[in-house]
Formats: structure tokens, C-alpha cells, sequence
């Protein structure tokens, strides 16, 4: 008989992250992340991840056993793609700004362009808000090179017509006393078809595109609508999600603020006391001490 497979990783994918464990999930690889880059950790190690573990665990208040590494890495690797396209809109937008427009307003145009481009609405509010001064996700300084391209109006040409060209098309010929010789009336024979075809292909372009744009503006419409629903039913969820979440972090800060308070420094290395040493002034400064 063989054993049942365990259902761990399974279920580590299949549950879907709140917004509170998107953001301690976040908060965590950007401070290990900071960690790495100021040098307090090695860049190469196998305890970078179990310290990301352990902080979203504390962070968000969850079971250590709920998500494992290869779950946390799929969802911060989405979280910070679609960070990124964000990023890429806000950054056009910015560039190509008319007038004076507050960052409110280029980041709610940002979100109407997210969802015509996505066909979603951008989900990482909270998250962009942590990461939107890490390097890489500060739209001001975004350079165009990641942005996606826009898309070409299909049927849109670069293409001059050729003046004698249009004019043979569209002028009569000049009338003659002679009757037309055999090579002059082929001629004639094949002005006709083409000015012909050219006019019913003028139509029908200038037909379907009106219907195509009637339909692409109406269904926008429609979809931004959804969204804009969607998003105000969803608000005090979110404000609620927040407010808890801000509240662990205060929690987990004053349990992190007294445990550094409270470190044996005999079992600390030189660099390590000194390190301590310097958070402690930080905390009794911070508290007026």
C-alpha cells in the first residue's frame, strides 16, 4: 500500500494571501533585503529565507506551517511583476503629464490605464506603498526602458500616398476627339475597378472602426465601473485589514524594542555589541529618553 502524500505544499498554494500577509511578506524581504545590501548579512546563505519565514510569521500573526518557502517566493515574485507594470503606467504617465497634475491624480490615471491594459484592478496598494521608495519602484525616476510599448492601431500606416497616384485615381481623364486606341482603354478599364475598390475598402476601414471604438469605449466603460464597485465594497475591509495589521506591527516593534533592551551583551561578538548598542540609543532616543 502506498503512502499518502502529504497535502502541505498543496494547501500552501491553493490558500489565497490576505492583504495583511501581503504586506508582512513585503515588509519581511525588504528588510532582509536591506539587511544583505548594508552587509549584516551574507548575500549567499541558507538562513535569508528562514529569517523571512520567521518574520512574516510574526509580522502577520499566522502559523509558521501555513506557508512555506516555495509559496512565499511564487507570491512575492507576482506581487512584485504587477508592482512593476504599475510602475511602468505611473512612470508614462508622469512623463507625458499635461499641466500641473498632483500625484493623486497620476496615480488615479494610473489606475483607470491598469485596468483597460490588465483587465483587472491593481491589487497591491498597500504593498507598492512599502516598496515605492526601494530601488526600482520610484515611477519619478522610471527611464521608459521597462514600460510595456503601446499597442498599434491595427490598420494605421506610416505610408504616403503618392500625389499622381491619388490624382489618377480620382481625376477623370481629359476628354479627346480621338477614340480611345486599344492600349488607352485598358487603361481606362483598369482605373475604374481600382478607384472603385479603394473607395469600398475607405468604407467599410471607416465603418468598423467606429463600431470597434463604440464597442472598446463602451466596454471600458463598463469595466471601470465594475472595478470602482468592487474597490468601495472592498474599502472597510481593507481599512480593517490595515488596522489590525498596524497594530501587530506596533506589537511585534515594542516586543523587537524591549528584547534588544534586554540583550546579554557577554554573549555578543565585539561588532554585534556595537551594533545593539547603537538600536538601543535609537530606541531611547525615539522614546524621549
Amino acid at each position: 500500500m502506498s503512502k499518502p502524500k502529504s497535502s502541505t505544499h498543496r494547501d500552501s498554494r491553493a490558500t489565497k494571501y490576505t492583504t495583511t500577509e501581503d504586506m508582512a511578506l513585503c515588509e519581511a524581504h525588504i528588510t532582509v533585503t536591506n539587511d544583505i545590501a548594508s552587509g549584516l548579512t551574507p548575500p549567499k546563505g541558507g538562513k535569508n529565507w528562514q529569517r523571512i519565514i520567521e518574520l512574516f510569521t510574526v509580522k502577520s500573526g499566522g502559523n509558521p506551517n501555513k506557508r512555506n518557502r516555495h509559496s512565499m517566493e511564487n507570491r512575492i515574485c507576482t506581487i512584485k511583476k504587477e508592482m512593476r507594470n504599475f510602475v511602468c503606467i505611473l512612470g508614462q504617465i508622469y512623463r507625458n503629464r499635461e499641466g500641473d497634475w498632483s500625484t493623486k491624480d497620476i496615480a488615479q490615471k494610473a489606475r483607470i490605464q491598469y485596468i483597460s491594459q490588465y483587465r483587472k484592478a491593481f491589487q497591491h496598494e498597500e504593498c507598492y506603498q512599502l516598496y515605492k521608495h526601494e530601488s526600482g519602484f520610484d515611477y519619478t525616476k522610471c527611464n521608459g526602458n521597462n514600460n510595456i510599448e503601446p499597442i498599434e492601431h491595427v490598420g494605421e500606416s506610416n505610408s504616403v500616398a503618392d500625389p499622381e497616384d491619388e490624382k489618377l485615381a480620382i481625376e477623370p481623364a481629359p476628354p479627346t476627339d480621338n477614340p480611345p486606341s486599344e492600349g488607352n482603354a485598358s487603361v481606362s478599364r483598369r482605373r475604374s475597378p481600382r478607384q472603385d475598390s479603394q473607395k469600398k475598402a475607405e468604407h467599410i476601414d471607416e465603418s468598423s472602426s467606429t463600431s470597434i471604438r463604440s464597442l472598446l469605449d463602451a466596454s471600458s466603460e463598463k469595466l471601470i465601473n465594475y472595478f470602482k464597485e468592487k474597490e468601495v465594497s472592498n474599502s472597510a475591509r481593507r481599512r480593517e485589514e490595515n488596522d489590525l495589521f498596524v497594530l501587530r506591527m506596533k506589537e511585534n516593534e515594542m516586543r523587537r524594542e524591549q528584547e534588544l533592551m534586554t540583550v546579554d551583551m557577554s554573549k555578543l561578538s565585539p561588532a554585534g555589541r556595537a551594533w545593539v548598542e547603537i538600536r538601543q540609543q535609537e530606541i531611547l532616543k525615539k522614546h524621549g529618553i
